[in-house]
């Protein structure tokens, strides 16, 4: 994956094809991309000491915590 360090408007939706594996950590960069779980497309981050964290599950944001009794998936109904 090649590194871009720029500063881009994307006018239309970002498309991110799932990767087989999570992007290398490098110093002072962070990534954003996707890969499969369980047959399912889900968003993760990985930082510059190689912490990846799953931003989506299920098709949800995944509102998970630093204890895994925290990890939780958030779902919201908004009503008008």
């Amino acid at each position: 994956m090649a590194l871009v360090r720029s500063v881009a408007v994307v006018p239309d939706p970002l498309l991110l094809t799932e990767q087989a594996s999570a992007p290398s950590a490098e110093a002072d960069a962070g990534w954003v991309y996707s890969k499969d779980v369980s047959g399912r497309t889900e968003l993760f981050y990985r930082d510059d000491t190689g912490a990846e964290v799953q931003i989506t599950s299920g098709g949800a944001v995944n509102g998970g915590g630093t204890e895994p009794a925290a990890n939780k998936v958030l779902r919201a109904n908004f009503l008008y």
